[in-house]
């Protein structure tokens, strides 16, 4: 047993060593059979790795140390990567350039020059297969003053493609969404003052054989309307997200007669504020289904949508928080958790509507936890089980999570006044840099215990 003088006494388990078992997931992708995902380690200072689960079950990480996924493009990154039949393409963080993977044999091949100080910057990666290329959002810092943003199209064989130039004209655009025949392209731009939730337009771009814009068509968009992540069905249906109703739904637009039709109208969001590439929230599963998360009072919840029809359909699922949603042949994949579970790659299967964990990012905890009830109902057994006798709770609760700071407070000087109990510490909040608390009530004694705690605080920060 380690003994110390009162607030001195250092915990052996550190930031560090509470993170150590962790990994974070983003972006998973359906690719066939296989899934995809960046999987993100703190214990090696953030890398991000891209890995592969294959049908038989086998992991397999594509890039190892010190390869690390990720973009700076807007400073935030996002789409970092995109798969298509096996092929991968990721941009290297170390410098900014973009490099191919063909299979999980090989190095990563560079597709875009090696240019100092990430001055060419690459994200939200779309395929052009037929054409051997892959369209893509470039930030170019060479010039001077602000960065110019385009969508460039990059061969997947050059080996040093800055890429030809292929739609811009505003301050920001992408990401880009090709149609299955590679006939037409949808792509989202906006421009200075406006954030990508306040004010965007969505274009439908005509290619000629060769796969460059002949013309171009504003779909969606007017002052005031956030347009956003577009993608396609088929050849004559785009679906997008629009603000339109006062919240973010979907909408279908069709090609051939240029009608749109709001899908599973709900007061609810289907998608976020798109602070960076890749935070999708729907997938098209196939040409007729769309598998969709929204979020209604801070909750997320999950369906299916016909897109002929606009009828959605609720699926069961015990995730509060859903982002990263993808998908294709018949299949949705995504990043769920709730307050009983850590993050987990989940995978929708749309012929039997089940929801499977493809891999969680630690060991959930052992814990029993219940929703919302008086303090005295949470302490006492007899009370809860006479109240909630379906409660999951065993014995007394030894762990209350308090609404607001106002509430801990009146809590914890109620324990204080009704029981012998001796405070040993202040009301702490955060914990990189704790902020401590006096209140009205504090004695003389807890002065001085807060005075030393924050002492000795003060002091192991100086040391480092």
């Amino acid at each position: 047993m380690t003994t110390a003088p009162y607030g001195s006494w250092r915990s052996p388990i550190d930031a560090a060593t509470s993170i150590a078992g962790g990994i974070g997931f983003s972006n998973p992708v359906v690719d066939h059979d296989n899934i995809y995902w960046i999987e993100s380690r703190p214990a090696e200072k953030g890398r991000s790795a891209i890995m592969r689960l294959d049908a038989d079950g086998t992991e397999t990480e594509l890039i190892a140390a010190p390869w690390s996924a990720r973009t700076r493009v807007h400073e935030y990154g996002g789409g970092a990567y995109a798969v298509k039949d096996g092929i991968v393409i990721f941009s290297n963080d170390a410098d900014g350039r973009v490099y191919k993977i063909e299979s999980p044999a090989t190095d990563p091949v560079p597709l875009t020059p090696d240019v100092p100080d990430r001055q060419l910057r690459y994200a939200a990666f779309a395929f052009d297969l037929p054409r051997r290329r892959f369209l893509a959002v470039r930030e170019d810092h060479r010039g001077k003053g602000e960065a110019i943003n385009t969508l460039v199209a990059v061969s997947l064989d050059n080996g040093d493609d800055e890429g030809a130039h292929f739609a811009g004209g505003h301050d920001f655009i992408g990401p880009v969404a090709l149609n299955p025949s590679a006939t037409m392209a949808a792509a989202v731009a906006w421009d200075h003052p406006n954030m990508p939730w306040d004010d965007t337009v969505l274009y439908v771009i005509t290619l000629d054989d060769a796969g460059m814009p002949v013309s171009s068509q504003v779909v969606a968009g007017s002052s005031p309307e956030s347009v956003m992540l577009p993608e396609w069905a088929d050849d004559d249906t785009l679906i997008f997200v629009s603000d339109r109703s006062e919240y973010w739904n979907l909408y279908r637009y069709r090609i051939s007669d240029g009608t749109v039709v709001r899908l599973a109208p709900a007061d609810a969001e289907f998608a976020y504020p798109q602070w960076k590439f890749g935070m999708t929230y729907y997938a098209i599963v196939d040409p007729r289904t769309i598998f969709a998360a929204s979020t209604h009072l801070a909750t997320w919840s999950l369906q299916r949508i016909d897109i002929e029809t606009g009828v959605g359909e609720p699926i069961t699922s015990d995730y509060t928080d859903v982002n990263g949603v993808s998908g294709g042949d018949g299949v949705a994949v995504f990043v769920g958790s709730s307050p009983t579970s850590p993050s987990v790659i989940a995978r929708y299967d749309a012929a039997t509507g089940r929801i499977d964990v493809v891999k969680a990012s630690k060991d959930a905890p052992d814990l029993e936890v219940e929703g919302e009830m008086h303090g005295d109902t949470a302490l006492s057994e007899a009370l809860r089980m006479r109240n909630f006798p379906h409660s999951r709770l065993k014995g007394s609760a030894n762990l209350l999570v308090m609404p607001t700071l106002d509430a801990a407070n009146i809590a914890y000087e109620l324990i204080k006044a009704m029981t012998d109990a001796l405070p040993v510490g202040p009301i702490l909040v955060g914990g990189a840099k704790p902020a401590h608390i006096l209140t009205p009530s504090v004695t003389a004694r807890g002065v001085v215990n807060m005075t030393a705690v924050a002492a000795v605080e003060a002091q192991q920060m100086s040391q480092g």
